[in-house]
């Protein structure tokens, strides 16, 4: 009788999540833990150096999209902090995840071409695209904090989220598919070829 392997995890989302949270730590875990320990559907358990390959492979995978949609997806499933073992006095114990960091500053950028005709604030667009992905920016202490109207903040953060996430309601061939559900389906489409995940559409 032929048995079908099940798919480690059970969406593209709980695969991102696993391969940007995964430690390095999990190498200390001992030989018994190790065999102790049965991967789950969502990657529970599974750590050393099948981790590690298990994560290496899932980012492989994102190395195929585009640069837009990667960094979506970076800047959603990637811990904007990390610990920081510095010891130094004046550490919080953490430090910016510079994958996080890069993936805000390369959306920040491309962020330019949808408010085209418009002067652009480039702290503005930043802390817009942050706030997008769960920094806690009001859209007021924004727009004080760059010196521009509030209104005109406002404006630029309707145009920057309807871009990411689509405009409710209007699905269609229009371009009114947010990038972001373009990026993780571009994503499931790929995990789901490689066998990773259980086949199924981000929605």
């Amino acid at each position: 009788m032929i048995v079908q392997d099940e798919a480690l995890f059970s969406s593209a989302h709980a695969a991102m999540v696993f391969a940007f949270n995964f430690s390095g730590q999990q190498y200390d875990k001992s030989m018994m833990a190790r065999m102790a320990s049965t991967p789950g559907r969502d990657g529970k358990g599974l750590g050393g150096l099948d981790g590690a390959a298990q994560a290496g492979m899932i980012r492989a995978e994102l190395a195929h999209l585009c640069e837009l949609h990667a960094s979506i997806l970076i800047a959603r499933v990637a811990p904007p902090t990390i610990p920081c073992e510095c010891r130094h006095a004046c550490c919080s114990g953490h430090k910016p995840n510079t994958e996080w960091v890069d993936a805000i500053i390369i959306l920040t950028q491309l962020a330019m071409g949808e408010l085209s005709g418009h002067l652009s604030h480039y702290l503005l667009r930043r802390g817009i695209i942050e706030r997008y992905f769960g920094a806690k920016h009001s859209i007021g202490e924004l727009a004080d904090q760059c010196g521009v109207n509030r209104d005109t903040a406002s404006a630029h953060n309707a145009k920057l989220v309807r871009w990411l996430k689509g405009q409710p309601g209007k699905l269609g061939a229009d371009g009114s598919i947010g990038q972001e559900t373009r990026a993780w389906n571009a994503i499931t489409d790929r995990l789901d070829e490689a066998g990773m995940i259980e086949s199924k559409k981000y929605a």
